[in-house]
């Protein structure tokens, strides 16, 4: 009797253990699924700002970022785009306020754009065509800013 009381005990505490085990893994999914939803509402939220120089060096950078994805991109490198799509959320984050100061509206727009562009490169599945023509879009958005800014 008390052979089966013990086996019963280690049956229930052990199926107790499985099931917090269970709601430890659906916890950390819903963490996951929460993280993912705040970067594809909002792709520069909690992307810390990169260093730049100064405004017209992030923009020359950021010409470059634009490049390189969409090369990685045509290349069916999506690591490697992924990891640019990243580096242009922060380098954007320390450049939008210099944006914004010269051109709200421009800004706006790139703000726009850039997140449909990080979105796309990150996304499970890609629409090439809809990457390569943003990634087009943006680089030549940002050579005029370039050259307004210049101006200014």
């Amino acid at each position: 009797m008390l052979l089966a009381y013990a086996l019963c005990l280690i049956v229930v505490l052990t199926g107790c253990g499985a099931s917090g085990s269970e709601e430890g893994e659906q916890t950390q999914a819903n963490n996951v699924q929460s993280s993912e939803a705040a970067d594809q509402s909002d792709p520069f939220a909690n992307i810390a700002p990169t260093e730049i120089a100064d405004t017209q060096t992030g923009i020359s950078d950021m010409s470059s970022l634009i490049k390189s994805l969409k090369q990685a991109v045509e290349a069916d490198q999506t690591d490697v785009a992924k990891e640019y799509a990243g580096q242009m959320a922060g380098l954007w984050n320390a450049l939008k306020p210099a944006i914004e100061a010269a051109d709200a509206a421009k800004q706006q727009m790139l703000q726009e754009d850039l997140g449909r562009l990080i979105q796309a490169a990150k996304a499970a599945k890609w629409d090439k065509e809809l990457i390569i023509q943003l990634d087009y879009k943006l680089y030549q958005s940002f050579r005029d800013i370039k050259q307004k800014m210049q101006v200014q």
